[in-house]
């Protein structure tokens, strides 16, 4: 019999990698024949036996428990809307592959999506164990830390992603919004700017930038004219932040 295409290229004990398709639901999966399927399978057809086991429906019936097998299970279980099975697949995969950030950063993305902000910090706090410019995980650590009321530490990974990637949206965004929580603007604008005359400028600096890497981040342009519009009631606009929001169009253009 013909070996399996080269997407689903097998190991001795698993399936490896396969290509793109491996994220569509099992349901989706059953209505195109079996193109990917698990060692077991191969083996009972290559000896003449019935039908091959159904594995996208109860792989772990029938497959090694293997980092890159849990692993495209756990993103087939996320995709076809089962966020617990998900998670369970995660957790083992991440504890049978350490050394892999991005299972853990996964993990902690897929905990911050259901409210658990205390794994989701842990998951991210061990990404970045793995590996340390691991901007994306300082990100979305910094969401954790925030939603669990730890600001100071929030900002200081927040701080740490725009040292790492300058031009990255998200992380330039994040810091904007930390610099207007630091900048006081849910306070009278005159009790922060006693604590900080420069705060919510630096914010408003940071927002511009956050504007330049990425026109159409709408979170960053409506905190951007919010600024604009706190200093314009307080008679300090610079002229760099109010020549931007002049300019600024709902549809990205700039």
């Amino acid at each position: 019999m013909p070996w399996p295409p080269r997407s689903a290229t097998i190991r001795r004990a698993g399936w490896t990698r396969p290509g793109p398709s491996i994220i569509a639901s099992c349901a989706a999966r059953r209505a195109t024949p079996t193109r990917f399927t698990c060692w077991a399978s191969w083996k009972a057809r290559a000896a003449g036996r019935a039908r091959p086991c159904r594995c996208c429906a109860v792989p772990w019936h029938c497959c090694p428990a293997t980092p890159d097998f849990l692993g495209n299970l756990a993103r087939t279980l996320r995709a076809a809307g089962q966020p617990d099975a998900a998670e369970r697949a995660f957790a083992r995969t991440a504890a049978l592959d350490p050394a892999d950030a991005q299972i853990a950063f996964t993990l902690g993305a897929l905990r911050l999506e259901r409210g658990d902000a205390a794994g989701a910090a842990a998951a991210f706090a061990q990404a970045l164990v793995r590996r340390p410019d691991f901007v994306e995980a300082r990100i979305n650590g910094a969401n954790a830390l925030a939603a669990l009321g730890r600001a100071e530490d929030a900002a200081r990974l927040r701080r740490q992603a725009v040292a790492l990637a300058p031009a990255h949206p998200d992380a330039l965004h994040n810091a904007a919004v930390s610099a207007l929580a630091d900048a006081g603007l849910d306070r009278p604008l005159s009790h922060a700017r006693r604590l900080d005359p420069d705060l919510v400028e630096r914010a408003g600096r940071v927002l511009v930038r956050a504007l330049a890497a990425d026109p159409r981040h709408g979170v960053a342009a409506d905190a951007l004219l919010g600024t604009v519009l706190s200093l314009v009631q307080a008679g300090q606009v610079p002229e760099c932040l109010l020549d931007r929001a002049a300019r600024y169009r709902p549809d990205g253009s700039a």
